[in-house]
């Protein structure tokens, strides 16, 4: 006997298990552009049929085949299904293993989404030769995943298993149908574990002289992930890091990760790299399990170890949280490698995650809704605005005339002040003679998002977006921002002037400014402190931009440039964002101060982490709108600028 067949049959076990396929065939007529190719007549040629050794299921619809192709069969491998007499295209993969003691060996994956394979014969077809495997057939070889592990593919050499772990990590890119089955990243994982070359066990001993910690481990989506950790290596660098997901995915940390100081495992003045490490990082495919994280370190010296991770945060707000919360790791803020390398691109792809996953849970009209409305004024109600702002609104927006042709929607996030608004909602319609909407959303969000997602329930030309605490001064304020905006070409965004109820202004405009031995640009209110009666406030004026508690824009206009951008945390620069946006595409934003109306300011509490998220949005607009934002100061009148400078 051989030395290659006692190898083979060390590996597949028993001769009688491997199925020599029914023919070998020449290449059957090309698809037909749908994906449908008549069954192809039975073409006999020389070759040498392929055996298939072993097979078993990564996921109900996805195949994982052990065979032996001839070496006539090269180039991309092709997979076909009959169905109601035609046969359709299925996704397909090979990748020849050519480890010494198989070397004829290669590992196919075969599936089409919904799709039991196993009940209808396949066709493979791969450099000129086309098999065709019958159900019968294939289920003589098919076993369970410890057994196929442990026959084809424990065997294999150490760099072979590393190779087999690669090509099926992307079985969830190369299946796209089968990327959310739970059962497929179980069953990689159990590939992961039963293959990986594993490493000492940190807190078992490890490595001499080398400690590793991971602290997080959280999914930004199912490619994109965060680490963070530390590690320690006396006397020596780190050559690698390398982040390994439970379904075999492999990401390099190093060089790119953060090293930052961590005094408590690290003496002042050691001479070896800061301990602590952080990194946001992109898989090559994707991963859907929180649990089975691990991180190896390897030094200069090739000593190497492992050390397992938490189970990954999931959640996204508490993604979020914590990448803000991270901030605080370099230092001063804003600094130059972590958050334009690592927090920025994580928090733009956590953001628009949360954003797509906004819903309407449910949409009530209550009293006699218009029925083409020319307006649509959106109201965005928070954790913290109850239904008694709710009220106090309705009650000054009762009367006016104007309002009969609006649409009214209040976008509600869930929680108790969206119940209290839902019990309330009939008997405030009937009681003010204001007809609206009642919008819930299924999660709560900023509400520069809640107003993103509750346009698709409006129906107005016009969005006018106002905040729960601002109420008229008196009626007519909606018809001079119409009429201002119908007579002034390329109005963009108009706004009205904003009172505090001292009669003082809080809104006429807002321009920007850059604070002494600061990088990042802040708004500057136009006029704000003085009393309402300064000459100054009395001119319409176009500004850089206006305050998002109260403005009007038209609908198309306000898609056509994506609306308010999620990227924003707090959501409070969303609207000085979008007049940016508006002014590259020749938009303006104006102040129009025969619309007055109060904004009193209720007193809120902020928290760190709010405070955070804001100095992060004040980074990111300036990232953006540096440069335009310094054009626009500098472009500023001379007393609105010393007005704005003199009272922030």
């Amino acid at each position: 006997m051989s030395s290659v067949r006692r190898a083979r049959r060390a590996v597949f076990g028993r001769r009688s298990a491997e199925l020599p396929v029914a023919r070998a065939r020449g290449p059957g007529p090309e698809s037909n552009g749908n994906g449908a190719t008549p069954l192809p007549a039975v073409v006999e040629r020389d070759a040498p049929a392929p055996l298939v050794h072993r097979a078993t299921w990564l996921a109900s619809d996805l195949l994982l085949l052990g065979a032996s192709l001839p070496d006539a069969a090269t180039g991309p491998l092709d997979a076909s299904v009959e169905l109601d007499g035609t046969m359709h295209a299925v996704r397909a993969g090979c990748l020849a293993l050519g480890a010494p003691s198989v070397p004829a060996m290669h590992l196919l994956t075969v599936g089409r989404p919904g799709l039991r394979l196993g009940r209808r014969a396949l066709t493979l077809r791969r450099g000129g030769i086309e098999w065709t495997l019958a159900p019968k057939d294939l289920e003589r070889v098919t076993s369970d995943l410890r057994t196929f592990l442990r026959t084809v593919l424990a065997p294999l050499d150490a760099r072979t298993r590393a190779h087999v772990l690669e090509f099926l990590s992307w079985a969830p890119v190369r299946h796209p149908g089968s990327r959310e089955d739970p059962v497929l990243h179980r069953s990689l994982l159990a590939v992961r574990q039963a293959l990986r070359e594993r490493l000492p066990l940190v807190r078992s001993g490890g490595a001499a002289g080398l400690r590793l910690h991971v602290g997080v481990v959280a999914a930004v989506d199912d490619r994109w992930f965060y680490v963070r950790g530390w590690v320690r290596t006396p006397g020596e660098r780190v050559a690698r890091l390398t982040a390994v997901a439970p379904e075999g995915g492999r990401a390099e940390l190093l060089p790119a990760a953060f090293r930052h100081p961590r005094p408590d495992v690290q003496p002042a003045g050691a001479p070896d790299d800061p301990a602590g490490f952080a990194a946001a990082f992109e898989l090559r495919g994707p991963s859907a399990l929180a649990g089975g994280w691990v991180v190896e370190a390897q030094l200069a010296d090739g000593r190497a170890a492992e050390a397992p991770a938490p189970d990954a945060v999931t959640d996204p707000v508490l993604v979020r949280d914590r990448l803000l919360s991270d901030l605080g790791l370099e230092q001063p803020f804003p600094g130059t490698a972590f958050l334009p390398g690592h927090v920025h691109p994580a928090l733009a792809r956590i953001q628009e995650r949360i954003r797509s996953s906004v819903e309407v849970a449910g949409v009530e009209d209550h009293g006699e809704q218009p029925e083409a409305p020319a307006v649509s004024l959106v109201v965005p109600i928070g954790d913290g605005a109850g239904a008694d702002l709710v009220e106090i609104q309705l009650a000054h927006l009762a009367g006016d005339a104007d309002l009969r042709a609006v649409e009214v929607l209040y976008a509600a996030t869930p929680g108790p002040a969206a119940d209290r608004l839902a019990e309330q909602a009939p008997w405030l319609a009937r009681l003010y003679g204001v007809a609206f909407r009642l919008c819930v959303l299924d999660r709560s969000v900023p509400p520069s998002m809640a107003v993103d997602a509750a346009g698709e329930a409006v129906r107005g030309r016009r969005l006018l977006i106002m905040h729960p605490d601002v109420v008229p001064v008196r009626p007519g304020w909606l018809r001079a921002l119409t009429r201002f905006q119908d007579r002034t070409p390329g109005a963009g965004v108009v706004a009205p002037r904003l009172l505090y109820d001292d009669e003082t202004i809080e809104h006429a405009g807002i321009g920007f400014r850059l604070p002494h031995r600061s990088p990042l640009w802040e708004d500057a209110p136009r006029l704000r402190g003085f009393h309402r009666t300064v000459p100054a406030a009395d001119t319409p004026a176009r500004v850089p931009a206006v305050s998002g508690a109260c403005f009007m824009v038209e609908r198309d206009l306000f898609g056509d440039v994506g609306g308010l951008d999620a990227a924003y945390v707090a959501g409070d620069l969303a609207v000085s964002d979008l007049c940016l946006r508006l002014a590259v595409v020749g938009y303006g934003a104006w102040y129009v101060p025969g619309a007055e109306l109060y904004h009193p300011h209720l007193p809120a509490v902020e928290t760190p982490l709010a405070a955070v998220a804001a100095r992060y949005d004040a980074w990111l607009r300036t990232r953006r709108w540096g440069e335009r934002m310094a054009e626009a100061e500098a472009g500023t009148d001379a007393p609105a600028r010393e007005v704005s400078r003199g009272h922030p």
